[in-house]
């Protein structure tokens, strides 16, 4: 079976690392599989050796007729007999792609975002997400999103949950430094996605108080809003003397750089790569920390891939400092549950779904039209949003900077 991923570029975050690791299970198990990448951009992730790759480089823009022409040629081009997308815009994009075909392929889109995670989609119909072929999640928090909010029917969603491939972290597995690299590591990319939860870091260490004399604070990740971090860093810590902090960009020695700290901020992966290795992992939400995931929380936590916690842990300021002190964390998720986490089934249930031609559409002509409108639908709402936002950041720094000033008269200027 030939299939197809398509994705925006190989970022080193969480959709193209399962991206990755779904073209390296597949391509295991004998399939063709070709890797598309959409956007612009450097490379953060080495893509597998097992399968093709395919560099479109249209500008990202949703219902650009352009780039689902190409994807289109891509598909008829490979034979594809599925097409496996990523995210809300570019899965409409692929899905149009997918569905205009002459071929019975199959379309299946991986969701993986909250509604707060792009202003645009928070007040989208569910007619707006790809629903002609099947849809995949990644984790149980968000197929119940997409069941109770937007009306998919359970037999239109799967969820798969993720396989981490832990052997490198477990190898690194040792006792905290006595003088660490870092005290506290923060692994979240500085995106418009994502920023606000290294921002809402920095507000919650300003709220403890103390002084941080000596504590070194590092962030990893790439993005281009790293500014919004260090502007937060810079206001005025209430008398108390700030931490170091320090940007270290992308890195590929994430193993290296958890042994070498204390205490792990982040979601998702990260998290999980730091209870590998035995440091006590810091939740991360949009607004800041939520508390660290004990033994006692995993399976919650769990439940949603480490991106919720049951409730926010009201002592929260009195243990990190105990933590961030000691490098132990009363009651540690154990080696035993994140042995669980190796034990999922991913590629092997991707595949029979592959196999059951669960992403065929009903009706093409009827899902085609479906996938237009909504394509223009986003397009219009994600063009309201930047005018909004235009609009706010005018009336917050004034017309100077926009170039809105009227020109001055000859005796202004000769009086200024």
């Amino acid at each position: 079976m030939t299939v197809l991923f398509v994705i925006d570029r190989l970022t080193n975050s969480g959709a193209p690392r399962t991206a990755v690791a779904w073209l390296k299970g597949l391509g295991g198990l004998g399939h063709d599989c070709i890797l598309a990448t959409v956007a612009e951009g450097a490379d953060e992730l080495p893509a597998p050796d097992c399968c093709s790759r395919v560099r479109l480089d249209v500008p990202a823009a949703p219902g650009r007729v352009g780039r689902v022409a190409r994807l289109r040629r891509l598909a008829m081009r490979v034979h594809a007999d599925t097409v496996v997308s990523f995210g809300t815009e570019l899965g409409l994009e692929a899905a149009l792609a997918g569905v205009l075909l002459r071929r019975r392929t199959q379309v299946l889109t991986v969701l993986n975002l909250l509604p707060q995670d792009g202003a645009h989609l928070r007040y989208a119909p569910s007619w707006c997400f790809p629903r002609v072929g099947h849809v995949v999640t990644v984790n149980g928090l968000f197929r119940s999103l997409y069941l109770e909010r937007y009306g998919f029917k359970p037999e239109e969603v799967t969820n798969i949950d993720e396989r981490y491939e832990l052997e490198a972290f477990l190898a690194s597995r040792t006792a905290t430094p006595a003088q660490p690299e870092h005290d506290l590591l923060c692994l979240r990319r500085l995106d418009v996605r994502k920023v606000g939860g290294a921002v809402g870091l920095v507000r919650f260490l300003r709220r403890l108080g103390r002084p941080l004399p000596g504590i070194t604070v590092s962030f990893v990740g790439g993005g281009d809003h790293a500014e919004l971090v260090e502007d937060e860093l810079a206001r005025g810590w209430q008398g108390t003397e700030p931490p170091r902090w320090r940007f270290l960009g992308v890195r590929s020695d994430i193993p290296t750089l958890i042994a070498r700290s204390r205490v792990i901020a982040g979601s998702e992966r990260c998290l999980v790569e730091a209870m590998a290795i035995g440091r006590p992992p810091l939740l991360l939400d949009d607004e800041g920390p939520v508390g660290f995931i004990t033994r006692r929380e995993f399976d919650d936590a769990r439940a949603t891939n480490f991106t919720r916690r049951p409730v926010r842990d009201d002592r929260l300021e009195e243990t990190f400092l105990t933590t961030l002190g000691s490098g132990v964390l009363p009651d540690p998720v154990g080696l035993d549950q994140v042995r669980l986490l190796e034990a999922r089934v991913g590629v092997e249930r991707l595949q029979s779904m592959l196999l059951s031609g669960a992403g065929r559409p009903v009706s093409r002509g009827r899902a085609a039209v479906r996938v237009g409108l909504a394509m223009v639908w986003l397009a219009a709402a994600k063009a309201r949003q930047r005018m909004r936002s235009q609009a706010r950041e005018r009336r917050t720094v004034g017309p100077e900077k926009h170039g809105n000033v009227p020109e001055r008269s000859k005796e202004q200027q000769q009086n200024a």
